[in-house]
């Protein structure tokens, strides 16, 4: 009643008025009757003001010409009904958000939506066109719910903050979550493709929460848990980062990550159970890792060879006792494979062989184990004939896409270490071993080692 009494008393005055007593154009006849009446207007209650506000087309007048009408302008209530009365439940948020901050906050938007203001999808498309790639929140929404393609530029910004990672991990800690070695090498693998942007970030964040070991005790545990055999690599991106960060102790930090793997007997023995396939200590791809980053001479890739060894023996001692099968029991063909191709690798790339080595060896078969050693390495140790050329074939580079390590591994050449107490070590051990033990050994190892005999 209030409103049509206001409207009728506007059309009366203009009605009964001159045309030079009419009111200029550029004045609000709503605001002029408003003004008159503003001793009294402190009277009415605030709802009665939103709903004058509301029919008001441009309240920016109205809101300057008294405090009362500022007050009622910013409200969050009076400014949900104005724009959902001038634009409709549907496009009321699409043009809030158009009139910028100077109009909507969340307690608006929380009343626009209060009173069935429509939330569509052509709105939040066109919030995300304009705005996603600047505002901080809707960056973090997208990130959240995983929203479209996500800018890493843009996500590296928001989490390269030290500080930000420190408050997730109190939030985290604080219910209860454990941030052990296993859990830090998740994280790590997690954003393995990153670690050369966000790595200093995480460990320094990470040796925060650990505070009473050293930086390099620190990395040393993390080169642990990273060369357990159940993680399922397919990278080196992990690997690279901690040989990067651990810089000059990296080699005697993996030196002591193998330690924690690998036995160190000097005597290689294999399982006689056939139904036992014996696995690699580590992940595949370290094998090829440490090859090409600690080269053919380092004790790191020495015991990788022994262990290499040990499981390629194992195979062909299954192949031995049970001819018919085409893949070890326990393996798939993927593995066989593999395990087969990084053999050959080391083989191609170095005599790895000792020897100490001899006692394994000489329970063999295989031509790829055999012939290497007596046709190519102590021919060439003792300057004879070599008639097994290196390299070997390999049949299919383990992953294939990297092609930095394909190109790395296609330029190895055996290297041939002719110290003279090596050839010493050889002589005794190749002589004890004719004399003695043949009886324990296959016949393809008697063949080999008769060969070279008569060689010499």
């Amino acid at each position: 009643m209030a409103i049509t009494h206001c409207i009728a008393e506007i059309k009366n005055r203009n009605k009964g008025v001159t045309t030079n007593e009419k009111l200029p154009r550029y004045i609000n006849p709503l605001v002029w009757l408003l003004t008159k009446i503003m001793a009294n207007f402190e009277n009415l209650p605030d709802e009665i003001k939103i709903i004058i506000f509301k029919y008001v087309n441009n309240p920016k007048p109205l809101a300057l010409c008294s405090r009362i009408w500022s007050v009622i302008a910013r409200d969050s209530q009076a400014r949900a009904e104005w724009i959902i009365y001038n634009h409709g439940r549907a496009q009321a948020l699409f043009h809030a958000i158009r009139l910028g901050p100077s109009f909507i906050n969340l307690s608006v938007a929380q009343a626009i939506i209060a009173r069935r203001g429509i939330l569509s999808r052509y709105m939040i498309q066109k919030l995300l066109m304009n705005y996603g790639n600047y505002d901080k929140k809707l960056i973090e929404l997208k990130i959240q719910h995983n929203i479209g393609q996500i800018d890493t530029e843009r996500i590296r910004s928001l989490q390269e903050d030290t500080k930000v990672v420190n408050e997730r991990l109190v939030e985290l800690i604080n219910l209860g979550f454990r941030l052990d070695y296993n859990v830090i090498c998740d994280i790590l693998y997690l954003f393995e493709r990153k670690l050369d942007k966000i790595g200093n970030t995480l460990i320094e964040s990470f040796i925060m929460f650990i505070s009473k070991e050293s930086r390099e005790t620190f990395v040393e545990h993390c080169m642990i848990e990273s060369l357990n055999p159940r993680r399922n690599l397919t990278k080196f991106y992990v690997w690279d980062f901690l040989h990067t960060l651990s810089k000059d102790y990296s080699e005697n930090a993996f030196k002591k990550a193998l330690d924690y793997y690998l036995k160190n007997d000097a005597n290689i023995t294999v399982i006689s159970e056939t139904t036992i396939f014996a696995k690699l200590s580590l992940p595949l791809k370290f094998y090829e890792w440490a090859l090409i980053n600690f080269g053919v001479d380092s004790q790191i890739t020495e015991r990788c060879f022994d262990d290499i060894l040990r499981v390629r023996a194992n195979i062909d001692l299954q192949f031995q006792q049970i001819p018919d099968i085409e893949i070890p029991i326990g393996i798939n063909k993927h593995v066989f494979q593999a395990t087969c191709n990084i053999f050959k690798i080391y083989c191609n790339a170095k005599n790895f062989y000792k020897p100490s080595h001899l006692s394994i060896i000489s329970q063999c078969t295989s031509i790829d184990i055999l012939a290497p050693l007596f046709k190519h390495y102590l021919p060439a140790l003792f300057n004879l004939q070599i008639t097994f050329e290196l390299p070997m074939q390999i049949i299919e580079i383990i992953n294939s896409t990297d092609t930095h390590y394909q190109s790395t591994f296609s330029k190895l050449t055996a290297k041939i270490n002719k110290d003279r107490n090596i050839i010493e070590e050889w002589n005794q051990t190749l002589h004890t071993t004719l004399m003695n033990n043949l009886n324990n050994t296959t016949n393809a190892f008697q063949n080999y080692l008769r060969e070279f005999i008569e060689l010499c």
